[in-house]
């Protein structure tokens, strides 16, 4: 069975499906759209989102989520790309781009800072 690492086994957060529920519920906001999931973990949002969106990236920097994201991508009924991005690393960011070529319209993020240093890295990448 496969294991995040430490820092994240045993660790359960109320606000995991907020974001899913907001996608679901605004539909319209995401109708045709290119969205952008930063930080997805579980991906729930990524994966709602791309039920109505044109395209749709899911994207985290942990090897282990980034091969269940793939394996839960091969499930969905809706496509949509799992990248790995790694926050403020100029390379990945550019990777990312020629991977997922497509100007996005939405960004999906939720609890995805849960360290103070991470946060100005994550901005670096948005920007």
């Amino acid at each position: 069975m496969q294991s995040l690492d430490d820092d994240y086994d045993d660790f359960f957060n109320p606000a995991l499906f907020l974001n899913e529920k907001f996608v679901a519920a605004n539909r319209a906001l995401f109708q045709d759209k290119v969205v952008l999931e930063l930080g997805a973990g579980a991906g729930l949002a990524g994966f709602v989102a791309s039920q109505f969106a044109s395209r749709t990236a899911i994207t985290d920097g942990n090897d282990v989520v980034l091969r269940l994201l793939d394996q839960n991508a091969d499930q969905a009924s809706s496509p949509c790309g799992v990248f790995k991005l790694l926050w403020g690393e100029e390379d990945s960011v550019v990777q990312f781009q020629k991977d997922f070529p497509h100007p996005i319209d939405v960004l999906l993020g939720a609890d995805v800072v849960c360290w103070p240093n991470l946060v100005l890295p994550l901005l670096r990448t948005i920007k």
